[in-house]
């Protein structure tokens, strides 16, 4: 599993913990993996996981690594489109629930676009287009200009996969796109996974990756109204969605990323910066303009979860001082009494 290790450090954007049951439930489906094995890489991705504080979530890292396993185990970066087959609405729960209740086609995809950050911080889902086409553009946080391969473009097939497969998952349409462009790595098409998902027209090592679908047909699929669940389950979204550090609130983006993965040693700024899809003078530059810097909202953080940490009687110091990335506990120490005003000990 070495070329998903490769993954594991820089890039910290969040990913439902719901979402890592899914690709498990579908990867067993689709035989790739048995119950032992499946129980093993869940292990894999909780062990990955330790100290992220934000219920439900993991860190981008663990879900690349668990795609680097399951494209090592399968031979390919093909696996992620051969797994999404075998995915449905559930697997993208509150994203997954809006899109299949909505009117027409245009709005699930609509949906799909408002909501995808709920499965997974660290990508966009744009719609788009004119005329004769409706375009759809999934694009992760941080994507290199080189194609992915590996863990990395296996995680790319299975969200692109799962894009082309909406109007077969919310209105039960046999609707495929016209084209499609792919930011992987070509891969073989055995078994015509990729023709059945994506068409024939398939362009491997693009930019983004975008679906392109004849506008005329995306606008027909629609249904006579939409479910009446449908508010109550945008209303629970959007919450959800407010709970997310805004696309636009820098400081909050970046205490975000630092909190995912801040265990064993703090994550750099070029770190961070990559994981934003931002080069380290943007990122520096954007916190200057608030006022903020990195080491600052650094400190935040560490305050922040040291105070949490410390009013659960569970963890020693030992185990804290690990959890906010210090490699020695003086150092903690040191920070505990700057932050408090008194060491550690006197806290507990």
């Amino acid at each position: 599993m070495k070329r998903a290790s490769r993954n594991t450090r820089g890039r910290c954007a969040t990913v439902a913990a719901q979402h890592i049951d899914s690709v498990l439930v579908a990867a067993a489906a689709a035989g790739v993996v048995d119950s032992t094995r499946a129980s093993a890489l869940r292990a894999g991705v909780s062990a990955r996981s330790v100290g992220v504080q934000q219920s439900g979530r993991i860190p981008e890292a663990a879900l690349l690594w668990l795609w680097g396993a399951l494209a090592d185990l399968a031979g390919s970066h093909r696996v992620g489109a051969e797994l999404a087959r075998f995915a449905n609405s559930s697997t993208f729960g509150l994203l997954g629930a809006t899109a299949i209740r909505t009117v027409s086609l245009v709005d699930a995809f609509e949906h799909v676009a408002r909501y995808a950050r709920l499965v997974h911080q660290g990508v966009t889902v744009e719609i788009g287009g004119a005329d004769l086409f409706f375009t759809v553009t999934y694009r992760r946080a941080g994507s290199s200009i080189q194609p992915a391969s590996g863990g990395v473009a296996a995680a790319i097939l299975w969200a692109t996969a799962n894009l082309a497969l909406v109007p077969e998952r919310a209105f039960g349409v046999n609707l495929r796109p016209v084209s499609a462009e792919l930011a992987c790595v070509a891969v073989g098409d055995a078994g015509g996974v990729i023709a059945e998902i994506f068409g024939t027209d398939v362009k491997f090592g693009a930019a983004d990756c975008r679906l392109v679908f004849d506008r005329q047909a995306v606008l027909a699929v629609s249904r006579p109204a939409a479910s009446s669940a449908l508010a109550y389950l945008d209303a629970s979204a959007e919450r959800a969605l407010g709970e997310l550090p805004p696309l636009d609130d820098i400081v909050g983006t970046v205490a975000a990323e630092v909190g995912g993965c801040l265990v064993g040693r703090p994550p750099t700024v070029a770190e961070i910066a990559h994981a934003l899809g931002l080069s380290t003078r943007t990122l520096q530059r954007r916190l200057t303009d608030v006022g903020r810097d990195f080491g600052t909202v650094l400190d935040d953080v560490r305050r922040t979860r040291a105070a949490a940490l410390m009013a659960d009687e569970s963890p020693n110091l030992a185990e804290i001082a690990y959890k906010l990335g210090y490699s020695e506990h003086s150092a903690f120490t040191r920070a505990a009494i700057r932050w408090f005003g008194v060491p550690p000990t006197r806290i507990r």
